[in-house]
C-alpha cells in the first residue's frame, strides 16, 4: 500500500510540473508570433512606398516643346529619358511647313525675283546623348554636355514667279550636328526650362531652286510660258544655337 501511494504521489508531482512547463511556454510563444509578423507587415508597407516614388520621380522622363522654333516651320515634341547614373537620350519628332526666317533670308539674296509659294507638310527629328556632371550623380538636373543630330524636311508648291503662274514643287532639307551646353532650371516638381547653346556645322541641300526664270511670248499660239532655270545645291556653313525648352516632368 506505501508502494502505490508512493507512485501516486510521484506522478501527480510529474503532472503538476510539466503543465506549469506548458503554461510558461504558450505565452512566450504567442508573443514571438505577432513581433513576426509586424515585422513582415512594415516591410511589406515600405516596399509599396518606394514603388510609388520611383513611379513619380520627375527625373526619370520629360516632354519638351521648342515654341521659338514655330518661326523656322518646325513643331517638334521632345521625350528624354534618364538611362543611368549621370546619362540620358533625348530625341524628338515634329512636323515642319514653311521656314518663315530662312525664306526671309533667301528673298533678300534674290531681289530680282518675285516668288509667291505655299508650304506642305512635312518631318523632323532629332537625337542626342546628355552628361550631366551632377554631384548628385543624377542626370536630367542641373548642367549637360550633349553631342546633337537634328533633321528638318521641307517642301512646298511655288505658284508664282515673278507675276506668272508656275506649278513647281521645291523640296529643302537641313542638317545640323553640334555640341550643346545647358542647364537645366527647375520652376516647381513638374515644370522646368532647359537652357542651351551650341555650336556645330550646318549642311542644306536644295532641289528644284529657281536661279533665273524668262517669259516667252509664242506668236504662233498668242500666248506665253515661263521657263524656269532649276538648280540642285549644297551649302554648309557654322551653326551657333541658342534657346530654351519648356518642359514637363512624369
Amino acid at each position: 500500500m506505501r508502494t502505490f501511494f508512493l507512485f501516486l504521489t510521484a506522478g501527480i508531482f510529474a503532472t503538476n510540473v510539466a503543465f506549469g512547463q506548458s503554461t510558461t511556454a504558450a505565452p512566450d510563444s504567442a508573443a514571438i508570433k505577432p513581433a513576426q509578423t509586424s515585422r513582415r507587415v512594415t516591410y511589406s508597407q515600405q516596399t509599396a512606398s518606394e514603388k510609388v516614388q520611383n513611379r513619380h520621380n520627375p527625373r526619370i522622363t520629360r516632354v519638351k516643346i521648342n515654341p521659338l522654333l514655330i518661326l523656322s516651320g518646325d513643331m517638334p515634341v521632345y521625350v528624354e529619358h534618364e538611362l543611368k547614373k549621370n546619362l540620358s537620350a533625348e530625341i524628338s519628332v515634329g512636323s515642319t511647313y514653311d521656314n518663315v526666317l530662312s525664306d526671309i533670308l533667301e528673298s533678300a539674296s534674290q531681289p530680282d525675283l518675285s516668288i509667291t509659294k505655299e508650304g506642305l507638310n512635312s518631318y523632323s527629328f532629332s537625337a542626342a546623348l546628355r552628361h550631366y556632371p551632377s554631384v548628385e550623380g543624377s542626370a536630367l538636373q542641373g548642367y549637360y554636355f550633349s553631342p546633337e543630330v537634328r533633321f528638318r524636311d521641307y517642301r512646298s508648291l511655288v505658284t508664282k514667279v515673278g507675276g506668272e503662274d508656275v506649278n513647281l514643287k521645291q523640296g529643302r532639307q537641313i542638317l545640323d550636328g553640334k555640341l550643346v551646353i545647358g542647364y537645366i532650371n527647375q520652376t516647381s516638381d513638374r515644370i522646368f526650362f532647359d537652357f542651351y547653346g551650341g555650336i556645330g556645322m550646318r549642311y542644306k541641300f536644295y532641289k528644284d531652286r529657281i536661279e533665273n526664270y524668262s517669259v516667252i511670248y509664242d506668236p504662233a499660239t498668242g500666248q506665253t510660258s515661263t521657263h524656269l532655270k532649276l538648280n540642285d545645291e549644297l551649302r554648309r556653313g557654322l551653326l551657333l544655337s541658342l534657346g530654351f525648352k519648356l518642359g514637363f516632368a512624369f
